[in-house]
């Protein structure tokens, strides 16, 4: 009997202790610069809630320079946090810039828009 009562409370603590971990994962709670946006949303580790506001802060910077890493994204997302891309690269008129850079004289942006 003991070492049951001893499981159940063991395994009622760690069910508490991973509750309170993801309860307590850090979130974007202040405004970040492009690069710490970036890094949080390419960061797999990051919680997906946490990635979603790191898109969404992307496209409220104005950067278009975020524009690559977000395409690049894309492929590798999906539900909220594809949408919340798509939303930031909507944000950035990234079909315009990507229009642009098609034109440029410098044939590696050329190809850089065309990847």
């Amino acid at each position: 009997m003991k070492r049951a009562s001893l499981a159940v409370v063991v395994g009622a603590w760690f069910v508490t202790a991973a509750t309170i971990a993801i309860a307590e994962q850090p979130r974007m709670t202040t405004k970040p610069t492009k690069e710490v946006a970036l890094s949080t949303l390419l960061d797999f580790a990051k919680s997906r809630p946490t990635r979603i506001e790191a898109a969404h802060a992307l496209g409220e910077i104005g950067d278009p320079t975020a524009i690559p890493p977000l395409v690049e994204m894309l492929g590798r997302t999906t539900g909220k946090l594809r949408a919340a891309i798509e939303s930031a690269l909507d944000r950035l008129d990234a079909a315009n810039v990507v229009a642009k850079d098609l034109d440029a004289a410098d044939a590696s942006v050329r190809a850089a828009a065309t990847f």
